[in-house]
């Protein structure tokens, strides 16, 4: 996965920033203090792996410019496709969402098992760091950094060592462990203890079964008399009970009859009719209320009606008028821009005709206009320039040899001569030499050879030297030199009569150079664009001219239709005038169209409700006559009484029901209701008294005695119950096979974890992790071959390096803090490096990590980063300009920030 774009909505200080310009390779990130880099790099890996919970001191990069807190990154994938993973604010880190190019969404877990399932711990320490993370977190250490090595090299691919070594270890754990309780094995041998303590027991309680048989059946003789009382007390408390809570309806039972035989004749009302007769009286004090509103209404709308007054020509000319409205602008802009346009053209007329008489005689406004050269004309000038420019060079340069020449010679014959014999003893020293040379070769003397060579090759400078001469040879030279320079003053000459006949068949003057054309046809190109230019104004300056006429000549048509006039010096006021008033009587002829219409309903409703209200005052006097009475008032009382007759009628059926209930019916019923009639409520609460407490003894005692039986029932089933103790034994034999299957499955999870253990040390002792190889090339290089191998003793989580000269050092405490950072980073790039063989390639990130390099080693860990780069993604922040440069000298690309604030 590489990051394409950081999209921030809200994080830190940056809101609504983009991060841009991110491409596979190295890329480069430079700022000031406070520019953000850090915010930055906090972003990424919230937005892939959450954010944190907001407990502790940790900074929680609040949104502090406004906008929704998290944001986006837009990922490429290994597979090609393009993802866009966001994060905002919610619960459990985050709400996160996953997208792909078509905006479909991708499922969170396939996203991160495509990452290797790589932990938020992971990233943080080694795909994305600070110099604080480097020098304080030696990745070797990690209790995951170490599962991948171990697993890798254990050929194991992502399975985690300390999980298989946990996985074992708690296994049997489970199984047993000393002094447990809760464990299978624990359990098993407490639960067998249990049980055959059991069967010692029962072995020694078979000798008093008959003494328990006696005594049980005395108990049960005594449990039946004991029921029967029970019995007895029952009833008579069940008959007083009932007594006791009927007697307040027997009560209300007699009342009510004597209250109903009171209201014997009145008719019955049902609550159905006085709910009508509610409805009717209700319906008519509506239909008077909404007949008075809509009067009311009525005479409102009449009057406002009467009120509405507006000059019916505006209406007339609305179309003018608003003509005259929307084109109120641009004739304020016509009237006032005429006078400048026209003084623009004046001045652009002047400058036109000073350019054409530039030009020279011959040329005029119309042949500058229709002045083109075609493209035939135009390769040919271009190439008559260039040919006129190379016979140009090729005489000067003619002329300039011959000059040489002459000059050399006249050096040369101030200079003296070397004697002759000098000349003839190189010339000796030339033969010898290249005899001896030949000789050795051939018979293979390399020194003899190369030694005559030299011997050669000095004859030959002497033989060779030059003193002051003159004569015939010399003389040709100067000769030939100046039939050159003719030659080439004759073509210059010939392809400047061409260069004449040429301009002048253009219109050009003869005698004009080449730089003179090309200046003239520049002049004729800029006049040809100032008269276009003159053209388009003069159009302009036409069509104001038109609007304002036509402008002037429509507002006078209007003006004079009108009641009342409008200012007519000032035109544009008048028409804003005049659409003022069309505005406001088009609004009172709306409004007083919507009026008319009103009055014609309302009218109606008035007619309507009137009719409505007289028939249903009708109907209600003809339904209080049926009841005979004459006001509602009548109605309600006879109502109230006919209701309460239905009450007490109710109330003395329930009443009866529920005595009946309890008693019984006919005889029984009249009995119990003969015996409520003679008692009291006190005498019936002081017999029940007594039958409660008698009924509590016996209960009580009746369920001590049934409690003992049950336990010597108990206690015999178990004396002579021997199929019971066979199933003890049984299951004391199950439980002792379980244990031995519980023993073997202990002994293979130890066996297990010890082989783990055997593999892991025989690995490390015999091979090094792969991390450690990848890591060992970065930092040979990093230091300059000063160190050049890595070690990871058996048993430790701290690195040892050898030096060239095979010294070894422990890491942590014989290296300086610059060398522990540049192995810190070494193993991370080997760490990463293997991790993408089996997962989805992370996005790494830095944050100034070669502040504590010097000189020497930092450009050597920037080449280093560049070579990690080249089939991976890295992104460098840094505060320095120098590093910057250093990145982009190996090849890096610069990031940008859009949009962004700069405080961190």
């Amino acid at each position: 996965m590489q990051l394409r774009e950081m999209r921030v909505s809200g994080f830190g200080t940056f809101a609504d920033t983009r991060v841009r310009g991110l491409a596979p390779g190295l890329n480069v990130l430079h700022g000031p203090n406070e520019f953000g880099k850090t915010t930055l790099l906090e972003f990424v890996r919230r937005v892939l792996f959450g954010f944190p919970a907001k407990r502790g001191d940790t900074n929680q990069y609040p949104s502090l410019r406004g906008g929704q807190y998290g944001g986006q990154l837009l990922c490429e994938m290994r597979d090609g496709r393009t993802l866009t993973v966001s994060r905002t604010s919610g619960k459990s880190g985050g709400a996160l969402s996953v997208e792909d190019e078509r905006g479909a969404a991708v499922n969170s877990d396939s996203f991160y098992a495509a990452l290797g399932n790589a932990s938020p711990d992971l990233y943080h320490n080694v795909f994305s760091v600070g110099l604080d993370e480097l020098y304080r977190v030696n990745v070797i250490s990690l209790p995951e950094v170490r599962d991948r090595v171990y697993g890798a090299g254990l050929g194991m691919g992502e399975v985690s060592i300390t999980q298989l070594k946990e996985s074992f270890s708690g296994a049997a754990e489970k199984l047993f462990k000393p002094r447990g309780s809760t464990q299978r094995m624990n359990a098993i041998a407490g639960s067998l203890n249990l049980l055959e303590r059991q069967i010692r027991d029962r072995v020694g309680q078979l000798g008093r079964y008959d003494e328990k048989t006696r005594e049980r059946d005395r108990l049960a003789a005594e449990s039946g008399q004991l029921r029967e009382q029970q019995r007895t007390l029952q009833a008579a408390q069940r008959s007083l009970g009932n007594q006791k809570s009927l007697y307040a309806t027997f009560a209300g039972l007699r009342a009510a009859e004597e209250e109903l035989a009171a209201l014997a004749g009145v008719p019955d009302v049902p609550d159905e009719t006085m709910g009508e007769m509610a409805d009717r009286r209700q319906s008519i004090a509506s239909l008077e209320e909404r007949l008075r509103e809509t009067q009311t209404r009525l005479s409102a709308r009449r009057t406002e009606y009467a009120k509405l007054n507006f000059d019916p020509a505006l209406l007339e000319h609305a179309k003018h008028i608003k003509d005259l409205s929307r084109s109120l602008t641009q004739y304020r802009d016509a009237r006032r821009d005429l006078p400048l346009r026209n003084r623009e053209q004046e001045l652009a007329l002047e400058q036109l005709h000073r350019g054409i008489r530039e030009l020279g005689e011959g040329w005029n406004t119309e042949r500058v206009r229709s002045f083109a050269l075609t493209t035939e004309q135009s390769v040919t000038l271009r190439g008559r320039q260039d040919s006129l420019q190379a016979r140009e060079k090729a005489a000067e340069k003619a002329a300039d040899r011959l000059d040489d020449y002459r000059a050399q010679a006249r050096a040369s014959r101030a200079r003296p001569a070397l004697p002759t014999v000098y000349r003839i003893v190189g010339l000796a020293i030339l033969g010898l030499g290249v005899a001896g040379c030949v000789y050795s070769a051939l018979n293979g003397y390399v020194l003899p050879a190369v030694v005559s060579g030299v011997v050669a090759a000095l004859g030959l400078v002497v033989a060779l030297s030059l003193g002051s001469s003159s004569g015939p040879l010399r003389d040709r030279a100067v000769e030939e030199l100046e039939r050159e320079r003719q030659e080439a003053a004759g073509l210059l000459d010939e392809e400047r009569t061409a260069w004449a006949a040429f301009l002048k068949s253009l219109g050009f003057a003869p005698s004009l150079t080449s730089a003179a054309v090309g200046e003239q046809l520049q002049s004729l190109r800029a006049l040809q664009s100032s008269l276009r230019t003159v053209d388009e104004r003069e159009a302009r300056i036409e069509g104001m001219k038109a609007t304002v006429k036509a402008t002037d000549a429509l507002f006078a048509q209007v003006a004079a239709a009108l009641a009342e006039p409008v200012p007519a010096t000032d035109v544009a006021a008048g028409i804003e005038a005049m659409d003022a008033r069309l505005d406001n009587a088009q609004e009172l002829g709306a409004r007083k169209d919507t009026l008319r219409g009103e009055l014609t309903q309302l009218d109606e409703n008035a007619t309507l409700l009137a009719a409505d209200l007289a028939k249903a005052r009708s109907d209600f006097g003809a339904l209080l006559s049926g009841f005979g009475v004459s006001t509602f008032e009548e109605f309600t009382a006879l109502h109230k009484r006919s209701a309460r007759a239905r009450t007490l009628r109710a109330g003395i059926a329930e009443s009866r029901l529920a005595i009946q209930s309890a008693a019984g019916v006919g005889a029984a019923y009249d009995a119990f209701v003969a015996t409520l009639g003679a008692t009291s409520p006190e005498d019936i609460a002081a017999r029940l008294d007594v039958v409660d407490k008698e009924l509590a003894d016996v209960e009580s005692t009746l369920t001590s005695t049934n409690q003992r039986i049950g336990g010597l029932n108990v206690e015999l089933n178990n004396l002579v119950s021997s199929e019971e103790l066979l199933d003890w034994e049984a299951d004391a034999e199950k439980l002792k096979q379980q244990l031995r299957d519980a023993h073997r499955e202990w002994l293979r999870s130890r066996l297990g974890l010890r082989a783990v253990e055997l593999a892991v040390s025989k690995y490390e002792t015999t091979r090094q992790p792969a991390v450690v190889r990848e890591a060992q090339s970065a930092f040979a290089l990093m230091t300059g071959g000063r160190y050049t191998t890595l070690l990871n003793p058996l048993g430790s989580s701290n690195l040892h390096v050898r030096d060239a000269a095979g010294t070894e050092k422990c890491e942590t405490d014989e290296l300086s803090r610059g060398t522990r950072e540049q192995l810190y980073l070494a193993m991370r790039l080997g760490l990463i490096a293997q991790y993408e063989q089996n997962a989805e390639p992370l996005p790494v990130i830095m944050d100034d990590i070669l502040v504590n390099f010097d000189d020497a080693r930092g450009p050597l860990a920037v080449k280093a980063l560049a070579a990690f780069a080249k089939s991976r993604q890295v992104i460098v922040m840094t505060c320095h300009d120098s590093t910057r440069r250093l990145y982009l000298d190996a090849g890096a690309r610069e990031v940008v920030v859009e949009n962004s604030t700069m405080l961190l």
